[in-house]
């Protein structure tokens, strides 16, 4: 899998290597294997987080509930995977 700087630059600041990890077993997930581009959400809810995946069009292909996370950045967070990549959307 590759990644871009800012998933690099974004996984090393929030120490959110976790994230790849959960990123990189969704990808291999049968509903989620072989499309082209796909949306993953991250949302927090207090200490806890869902990560989806979505079409682009807002078609929930897979989701994954975490019970505990430390994750930083409150609002959660989106990155894209594009032609074998995972991007930031300001970097798409």
């Amino acid at each position: 899998m590759l990644i871009t700087d800012g998933v690099k630059w974004m996984t090393e600041m929030c120490e959110a290597y976790w994230l790849l990890n959960e990123i990189f077993f969704m990808l291999h997930d049968e509903k989620v294997r072989g499309e082209e581009f796909i949306v993953f959400q991250l949302t927090l809810k207090g200490c806890s987080a869902t990560l989806k995946a979505e079409d682009g069009n807002k078609q929930l292909l897979a989701s994954l509930e975490i019970p505990f996370i430390d994750f930083p950045l409150q609002e959660g967070m989106s990155i894209y995977w594009c032609d074998n990549v995972l991007l930031l959307p300001t970097e798409y």
